[in-house]
């Protein structure tokens, strides 16, 4: 199984936990990608759960609450659009950030279309993920 709930890269937990913190789920099946994006926005103070394919991503969505989802397009076990489409099955209201390789507009218009609210092309600034991130988190 490879969900992993942490605040730094690839599930190690870091500190203790703060009330108030927002919850963001980062499912990607690259473990660098997941690393950087688990140090960086607990750098930026929020509790970071990583996934690294669509079947553990739909469990965590079902069992958890979370603030936002980052999510990428493609996966061994599917692809994101549909994961996406799952999502918004069981939390119609938490933003979906699509952060993805896939860069055909056709590729933009079906995240969107899936119930995505933003769709960031790899490889991102963090400070452009992060700025997108606070759009949608308050």
């Amino acid at each position: 199984m490879s969900i992993q709930v942490s605040t730094s890269p690839a599930g190690y937990a870091q500190g203790p936990e703060k009330k108030g913190r927002k919850h963001i789920l980062c499912i990607d099946d690259n473990l660098d990608t997941v690393e950087i994006l688990g140090l960086s926005l607990g750098s930026a103070g929020y509790r970071v759960t990583t996934a690294v394919d669509i079947a553990d991503a739909l469990t965590l969505v079902n069992n958890l609450v979370f603030d936002l989802i980052i999510l990428d397009g493609a996966f061994p076990d599917g692809d994101g659009f549909y994961a996406c489409g799952e999502i918004r099955k069981h939390t119609p209201e938490t933003p979906i950030v699509f952060l993805s390789a896939l860069a055909f507009i056709s590729d933009i218009e079906a995240g969107i279309a899936a119930g995505a609210q933003a769709y960031l092309v790899k490889p991102v600034e963090l400070d452009v993920l992060q700025k997108t991130i606070a759009r949608f988190v308050k």
